[in-house]
């Protein structure tokens, strides 16, 4: 301990420089637009090459159990291409989708584009997972991120050269449209989370008529 204090005695001065260059950054980049934006996307390239580091090695072990949920998902998948394309509509010509249609003139519903967790949080209010796709490769911000069963995971907020930052589905200010499988004229209601318990999440706005089971 006697040694810390003459170490601080020593460099107070070269300290006390570094502590306040630290806070001048901090106030230009939290209080100009530009450099937030620029420092933003610095950050998340940094704190994503980190994050990938750590996570080769975390991949590596999990090489078996990951080898066979890939097993699985392409089974899944190549059972499931067919509902992933709308028949075409002869009634509407208003076209609001730019996919290319495919040989039998249907039009693709949805794309999936895979993309690697590098880190991932669950234990505060403001949860983001992080991952290791970017611009790129054609990820873009605000789309939707799901996990290989179609479950809901949340939306991308903040997209990089190689990585994006994705406001979790158990992040306090989320908000997600849904609506009720069994009633889905009902209008549906909005997906939130308290902030409490991350097993639980709440649907929220529904109409006292809808068929809710």
């Amino acid at each position: 301990m006697r040694n810390v204090f003459l170490f601080i005695r020593r460099y107070f001065h070269f300290l006390f420089f570094l502590l306040l260059q630290v806070f001048c950054i901090y106030l230009i980049v939290h209080y100009n637009k530009y450099h937030n934006a620029v420092g933003s996307a610095t950050m998340n390239e940094i704190t994503g090459n980190i994050n990938t580091q750590y996570n080769k090695i975390d991949y590596y072990l999990q090489l078996k159990r990951t080898n066979e949920q890939l097993i699985k998902d392409n089974e899944r998948l190549r059972n499931s291409l067919r509902a992933d394309f709308e028949n075409p509509d002869t009634v509407n010509t208003l076209v609001t989708d730019s996919i290319p249609f495919d040989t039998l003139g249907n039009r693709r519903k949805w794309l999936y584009q895979r993309a690697k967790v590098v880190s991932n949080s669950v234990s505060t209010q403001n949860n983001f997972v992080v991952l290791g796709r970017g611009l790129h490769q054609q990820l873009a911000k605000d789309e939707g991120v799901v996990d290989p069963n179609n479950g809901v995971v949340g939306i991308v907020t903040d997209v990089s050269e190689n990585f994006a930052v994705v406001m979790s589905l158990l992040h306090k200010d989320s908000r997600i449209n849904a609506i009720l499988k069994n009633d889905p004229s009902s209008g549906g209601g909005s997906v939130v989370w308290d902030g409490t318990e991350p097993n639980y999440v709440s649907l929220i706005n529904v109409r006292k008529s809808a068929k809710a089971k």
